[in-house]
């Protein structure tokens, strides 16, 4: 079926490409001369995407097609089967890697002679578009050389369909220019024969094919169905992993903790764990292939759990974390694991701007942050082959974290990152219109469009985390978990009946904001009281905790005129709340109707 197909593909093309002019081949041509060296990689039942034979009997491929497997299926197109070839290296800079040796009757590809190629050559794409051998045409837009990696590049206009990762690029006699990595329906990036034919040699020498050395998934511990894991802060992350099965993960830890399971392919099923979650995944996830559990928080502070697995774990320590940088590195590293961190440590100077220059063929999250630094300091942007700037707001030791996007992973992502000094880089500047107080900067929040004035201040210090949540006017948190949240609400949305009267007391129960934040668990109500307003309404303000104290919190509710309701609540992890209460106590006492203060009711208590 699949011979016939591929001649079916091939007297199609001579009929589209009848009209090639000039001394191109045509794709006809193409196909016949490159396709019975091309090879259609599968693990299990899993088409993964393309590769091709190359002299010494090794098929090379991109390696985010393989990644993280040991062994893969190699079919020709002439039917030809190579099952469990071993994946004897991979090139994560590169996105290369390389399988076999194996004997076989298909012939290789040969290389082209790259150094006389200019913009504007034909550049061909071959590769298994969706399981079919397949063509497209365009031409050489730009080559260049990552010489921190050693990598050499070409990128043209020749159209990347998937399932042609990993498959061969020609020139216009067929003949091998480079690997495609990367595309879309317009242009494809590529590595060049040169690099390929570089890293062959390697290989043949018995040397490393990339400066990282060839990475596989290295356990720590052997895979179990149990593991207790520490997390040290927001940058901390547990990374487990298993192999073709159908998990189903039962998860214990501490508050606002969070785990992922994504598949090989990096479909994330990511969502927030309340104290204990069960979750599960399909068949389309992970019975086929490698999954990945991984767990994170989002504050700088000491968590324990435990993640229990019905099909075995192994825990994976990342080569790439913890170490230490200093003004003019160069250090290379790759990002190997879906929602994963590469972190890195340096001491800056506020009197020193530096430059970061960040390479790599998938779009990498640099963040730049320190335990000091409030969510408005923590500088957060998103490159591929870009410099950020940045000038610290204080001397310290900082954070340099990198990570791919938590709901794609495209397999390893290879960067390489260095630290310059920029000394002309302006420091971040701090919230405009602070208010100056007792307990440090705050800001005011003006209630919307309402007479009186409604209004609350809040700490200056833990703004910027630009999070917008349904329901509230305003949610700001910082990496200690300290949060606050407002709220202005239309009553009609919380009474059970028309013409139902709601008390305070039913506000503060059925507000969608109070029900599902901080903590979708049961309150314990541990000190209540009211402060009459000069209309007689009241202020409602309740001290509540969660899990025995874990968590802990104030929430304020009032109701103006029957009809509109507001809403504050401060609330953070237990022993970060207990030393914030002065401040929050100072917070709840500015909220103001007109020109009464709840600091004046308690004054006249």
């Amino acid at each position: 079926m699949r011979i016939a197909l591929a001649k079916m593909l091939v007297a199609l093309a001579v009929v589209l490409c009848a009209a090639c002019g000039g001394k191109d081949l045509s794709d006809a041509d193409v196909l016949e001369k490159v396709v019975p060296s091309m090879a259609e990689l599968q693990f299990r039942t899993w088409d993964l995407g393309s590769g091709f034979l190359v002299e010494g009997g090794y098929v090379v491929t991109a390696a985010h097609v393989v990644w993280p497997l040991t062994e893969v299926d190699v079919v020709f197109s002439d039917g030809t089967e190579h099952p469990n070839v071993p994946v004897v290296s991979y090139d994560q800079l590169a996105d290369l890697a390389f399988l076999g040796p194996i004997e076989t009757s298909a012939p290789w590809v040969g290389f082209a002679y790259t150094e006389g190629q200019l913009e504007g050559d034909s550049v061909l794409n071959l590769g298994y578009a969706r399981g079919d051998p397949s063509i497209t045409r365009g031409k050489l837009e730009q080559s260049g050389n990552w010489s921190e990696a050693d990598v050499k590049w070409v990128s043209s206009t020749a159209a990347g369909i998937g399932g042609m990762s990993g498959g061969p690029m020609t020139n216009r006699n067929g003949e091998v220019t480079g690997l495609h990595i990367r595309g879309d329906e317009s242009r494809s990036l590529g590595i060049s024969s040169d690099t390929v034919k570089d890293r062959l040699d390697r290989i043949a020498r018995g040397k490393d094919v990339s400066v990282l050395g060839s990475r596989t998934l290295v356990s720590t511990e052997e895979a179990k169905h149990e593991h207790e894991f520490v997390l040290q802060g927001r940058w901390d992350t547990a990374v487990y992993w298993g192999r073709a099965s159908l998990p189903t993960i039962e998860f214990d830890a501490n508050w606002d903790v969070e785990y992922g399971l994504f598949a090989f392919d990096g479909d994330p099923y990511f969502r927030p764990a309340f104290r204990s979650t069960k979750e599960s995944v399909d068949d389309a996830c992970c019975t086929s292939r490698t999954w990945f559990a991984v767990v994170k928080q989002s504050f700088d502070i000491e968590r324990h759990g435990v993640i229990k697995s019905s099909a075995p774990l192994a825990r994976y320590e990342d080569p790439d974390d913890g170490r230490q940088l200093q003004i003019g590195d160069t250090i290379m590293g790759a990002i190997d694991a879906p929602a994963d961190f590469d972190t890195y440590t340096i001491h800056l100077s506020r009197a020193q701007g530096i430059a970061l220059q960040v390479k790599s063929f998938e779009q990498i999250t640099v963040t730049i942050d320190s335990s000091e630094a409030a969510p408005f300091e923590v500088v957060s942007e998103r490159h591929r082959w870009s410099e950020i700037t940045y000038r610290p707001p204080r001397d310290g030791k900082y954070t340099i974290a990198l990570q791919q996007s938590d709901e794609t992973f495209h397999g390893p992502a290879g960067y390489t990152l260095s630290v310059s000094l920029r000394p002309t880089i302006t420091r971040l500047d701090s919230p405009a219109n602070t208010l100056d107080s007792p307990v440090g900067d705050l800001l005011r929040h003006k209630f919307d469009h309402h007479v009186p004035t409604f209004q609350i201040d809040y700490p200056a210090n833990i703004t910027g985390g630009n999070r917008e949540v349904i329901a509230a006017e305003l949610f700001e948190q910082d990496r200690w978990g300290r949060t606050v949240t407002l709220e202005k609400r239309d009553l009609s949305q919380h009474r059970k009946q028309p013409d139902e009267e709601l008390s305070v007391v039913d506000y503060m129960e059925r507000s969608v904001l109070s029900g599902s934040f901080p903590y979708k668990a049961e309150k314990t109500v541990t000190a209540h009281r009211e402060i009459v307003t000069p209309s007689g309404a009241p202020v409602l303000i309740e001290d509540f905790e969660v899990d025995d104290g874990g968590m802990k919190g104030v929430r304020l509710a009032y109701i103006h005129e029957g009809e509109t309701g507001f809403m504050a609540i401060f609330y953070a992890p237990g022993e970060v709340f207990d030393e914030w209460r002065p401040v929050v106590d100072y917070c709840i006492g500015t909220f103001s109707v007109g020109d009464f203060s709840v600091a004046d009711g308690m004054t006249d208590e």
